[in-house]
């Protein structure tokens, strides 16, 4: 594990495969990196109306990673769409970033808290709960996805799904948008997915190299744009209206 300067963020990777003749349920492949934030602590990365990164940029979001979580196993569900299957997968993996950022928050916040001559003892229970319903993470958590579908449905306005499972999950991630939970909505190439390799039998050269090296590479040339969306501006408070209706 090559030592990362801080500050820090979390990146999650979060991919589903579909249905085949052997099997009706997708395969989730999901990946919790650990990562150095190299200028989005300060959204100062350059991004096109439309929030497609610039290629300049590329360099802020590679780099060496540190795998905290790496899950592939068959859906719990039947999906009856890929926008469906990316959605039960993405719900999976924005989950375990939250517990995992709770938990450093308590190591590095407790920490820092304590250097600082402000408290001289670990926090409480309810101090914990408190952290957490209020979102007082040390390191941010950013969301990638390759599913087109899935980043309209959270980012765009675009209608909710008919399926009454699927309309609950996309609203839980709208929700995590709106409460910082998670900074920023990333859709990339699947080129460039980590967790595509975990997904199904196929030569994944951005793991492979990963794997050897530990750095999470992205080059210049991209079949399609990466494009990132930052929270929306809500209260945090908001209600399910609107939610229903959000559009950055």
């Amino acid at each position: 594990y090559t030592p990362l300067k801080p500050p820090l963020r979390i990146v999650t990777h979060a991919d589903s495969s579909h249905a085949t003749k052997e099997s009706s349920y997708a395969r989730e492949g999901v990946m919790v990196l650990l990562m150095e934030d190299r200028g989005f602590s300060d959204r100062s990365v350059k991004l096109s109306s439309e929030g497609v990164l610039h290629p300049s940029e590329y360099f802020k979001m590679m780099g060496f990673a540190h795998c905290l979580v790496c899950a592939s196993h068959k859906a719990k569900r039947v999906s009856y769409s890929t926008s469906h299957a990316e959605t039960l997968s993405a719900c999976f993996g924005k989950e375990l970033a939250q517990v995992l950022s709770l938990r450093l928050t308590e190591i590095l916040g407790s920490a820092m808290l304590h250097f600082l001559g402000m408290v001289d003892r670990i926090p409480t229970v309810n101090e914990l709960i408190k952290m957490q319903e209020l979102n007082y993470a040390v390191i941010p958590t950013d969301h990638c996805t390759d599913c087109d579908d899935l980043f309209k449905l959270v980012c765009s306005g675009k209608s909710l799904p008919q399926d009454r499972m699927q309309r609950v999950y996309v609203m839980s991630i709208r929700e995590d948008r709106v409460l910082r939970k998670i900074r920023f909505m990333i859709k990339m190439p699947t080129d460039i997915m980590l967790a595509d390799g975990l997904t199904k039998i196929k030569l994944c050269q951005v793991l492979q190299y990963y794997m050897k090296y530990g750095w999470w590479t992205i080059p210049r040339v991209l079949k399609s744009p990466i494009v990132l969306k930052g929270s929306p501006a809500l209260t945090s408070n908001a209600n399910e209206r609107e939610l229903a209706d959000l559009q950055d």
